[in-house]
């Protein structure tokens, strides 16, 4: 879905514990080819609350970490995130052009 609709997600939510697939792995996969913030996780979200885990998450690129179940106020927390990149994203780019 990321790769057809390019541009149309603002936020990945990735749970670590997927069939068939490593979390961790995508993490990093969407951090460097879609520059979007992954939660739970650049963002983690697992039951599994060992240190272990969150801290591998957060080194691997995370911006935060949340727990299940999920509540109001952990989703209202993750849009902070999104406005942060877009307006990290725009300096970037406003940048780029002003030195061009």
């Amino acid at each position: 879905m990321l790769r057809e609709t390019k541009g149309a997600f603002n936020l990945v939510i990735n749970d670590i514990h997927m069939p068939m697939m490593d979390g961790f792995a995508l993490m990093k996969y969407i951090i460097r080819e879609f520059n979007i913030p992954v939660i739970g996780d650049k963002r983690m979200m697992s039951a599994d609350d060992k240190f272990k885990v969150v801290i591998r998450g957060l080194e691997l690129g995370a911006c935060f970490y949340l727990f299940k179940p999920l509540t109001l106020f952990d989703v209202q927390n993750m849009w902070q995130h999104v406005v942060r990149k877009r307006k990290e994203n725009m300096l970037e780019t406003n940048s780029d052009a002003d030195n061009n």
